[in-house]
């Protein structure tokens, strides 16, 4: 049995769809699922850059969380893809539930649905 036989029907449409588009990202909401745009040479410039200083500050000072780059955020029957998380522990399945840092970085085009819902999500 695959694994998204487990999730809701809309769980399981947004498992199908990412697992047939993998190089595509795409985040699922209230049971909707939306394709996340390509991001900018900037963002991920600055993605880069503040994932590498969040990493190099924990292996300075010997703690033991690690921060995610890539990867999906379980939230109630959401799922999101942070630009940086930091978490203490790996993912019960396929995503990330319990991290201790979300950071999002905005351009003016994501900048009202992360203060929007996902910022009412992580909070």
């Amino acid at each position: 049995m695959s694994e998204t036989a487990l999730h809701t029907p809309a769980e399981a449409r947004y498992f199908a769809l990412c697992d047939s588009r993998p190089d595509e990202k795409f985040e699922l909401y209230n049971g909707e699922i939306y394709a996340m745009g390509n991001t900018s040479f900037n963002h991920d410039l600055l993605k880069s850059q503040f994932g590498r200083k969040i990493g190099n500050h924990f292996d300075d000072n010997h703690i033991r969380c690690r921060e995610i780059i890539e990867g999906k955020l379980h939230i109630g029957k959401n799922y999101f893809i942070p630009d940086i998380m930091v978490v203490y522990k790996k993912p019960k399945e396929t995503a990330f539930s319990e991290p201790v840092v979300i950071v999002e970085i905005l351009s003016d085009s994501t900048r009202a649905k992360d203060f929007g819902f996902k910022f009412r999500e992580y909070s």
